[in-house]
């Protein structure tokens, strides 16, 4: 990522800012430069080393970031776990937002090193309510499969709006290979299959019959788990535990609760509140835009004064 400044700025004058923007894993970006077009200077996410000035002649080539970057990762680009990286996105790039491009290759970065060190992949995605989970978790199977690296993926959700939702999602890239399951067709024979924590028999009051019946152990390649939080200690942890070699991938809308001594004081969350609002939208365009008038006005001071002291902004 790269934060470019006028010329008659330090080349250093945009690092923090971009460093914001790469720190909100928003772009998933491990390398972050900042410039005025003369000289830049570099930070790398993965050392957590800063690097110059340095005239724009020794700016590091395609072929340097991808070598940094697979020391980096833990795994080289032309390994078989890392052709799901690679492979384009179905109809094209323009159909995702930056922020579900991000999250896709954080997870299947995640998978990749998971099967790199032999170890079982598993992946937690928390994201904003109408960000566009069931997109990330189609787009995520489907990269999968054209990789060759799906045989079967079970999409569990928890109410049948969701399961319609992700159904008609999944047909429209999938067709004919994703359907639904239902208590009188398992669908065996789909390669995506859908289905509602109560269709499997592993909702509260189920038996988990209707799993072990119709799925032997192992059955799935991978595990969509929509809204995750609940609980895993209760009737439909019987799915993951008898997919154990499964890529298993959570999506919930619930962020982690953390223990009472690790929660951020108020004056944290306040800073956490301003962060973000800065890097969604700068100052000016702040200004020019209705959401002045849903801030009080301290935090709109605050905000405006962020090019004129940054120093609150970075972090700890």
């Amino acid at each position: 990522m790269i934060e470019a400044k006028r010329e008659g700025l330090p080349p250093n004058h945009g690092l923090e800012q971009a460093k914001l923007y790469a720190d909100s894993q928003r772009l998933n970006a491990h390398f972050v430069f900042s410039s005025n077009g003369h000289q830049f200077v570099e930070f790398d996410r993965f050392t957590g080393q800063t690097r110059g000035p340095l005239p724009m002649a020794e700016f590091p080539t395609p072929l340097e970031l991808q070598e940094r970057y697979e020391d980096g990762i833990g795994f080289t680009l032309d390994r078989p776990e890392a052709q799901p990286l690679l492979t384009p996105y179905p109809g094209g790039e323009f159909r995702r937002r930056y922020y579900q491009d991000a999250a896709i290759r954080a997870v299947l970065e995640k998978i990749a090193q998971c099967r790199q060190r032999q170890e079982p992949a598993r992946a937690l995605l928390a994201l904003a309510t109408g960000s566009g989970k069931t997109f990330i978790a189609v787009n995520l199977l489907k990269r999968l499969a054209d990789a060759g690296q799906m045989t079967r993926a079970l999409f569990i959700c928890d109410r049948d709006e969701l399961r319609t939702q992700a159904l008609g999602a999944l047909y429209a890239v999938f067709g004919s290979d994703a359907a639904q399951a239902t208590t009188a067709n398992p669908e065996k024979n789909a390669r995506v299959v859908v289905a509602t924590y109560q269709t499997l028999g592993v909702d509260q009051d189920g038996d988990a019959s209707y799993l072990s019946r119709h799925y032997p152990e192992n059955y799935f390649s991978h595990l969509i788990i929509d809204e995750c939080h609940r609980s895993a200690w209760g009737q439909w942890s019987q799915v993951l535990t008898r997919n154990a070699a499964a890529v298993q991938i959570g999506l919930t809308a619930t962020p982690r609760q953390l223990p009472d001594d690790a929660q951020p004081t108020p004056e944290a969350k306040m800073m956490g509140k301003l962060r973000r609002i800065t890097c969604a939208i700068s100052a000016s365009q702040f200004m020019n835009t209705r959401w002045r008038r849903r801030w009080p006005m301290a935090i709109w001071r605050r905000v405006k004064s962020v090019s004129a002291r940054s120093t609150w902004m970075t972090p700890g």
